[in-house]
C-alpha cells in the first residue's frame, strides 16, 4: 500500500457547475491526494471523512 505524498485542497471552479465526487463514497470531494507509483503520479479526490483512509 502506498500513502499519499501530497495532499491539497480542491479550490473553487468558477466556470464549472459539476463537482468532484469522492473516490470511496458519493459525497462531494474536498481534497486531492497524490500518490507516486513508479514513474506515474496518481491523483484521487476524497471527502473529509474518507481522507484519513486514503491509500493505494
Amino acid at each position: 500500500m502506498a500513502k499519499s505524498f501530497e495532499i491539497r485542497a480542491i479550490g473553487p471552479r468558477p466556470q464549472k457547475v459539476t463537482k468532484y465526487m469522492c473516490f470511496y463514497c458519493t459525497a462531494d470531494a474536498t481534497t486531492e491526494a497524490l500518490f507516486q507509483m513508479g514513474n506515474v503520479i496518481l491523483m484521487r479526490r476524497y471527502c473529509d471523512q474518507c481522507l484519513p483512509n486514503a491509500e493505494i
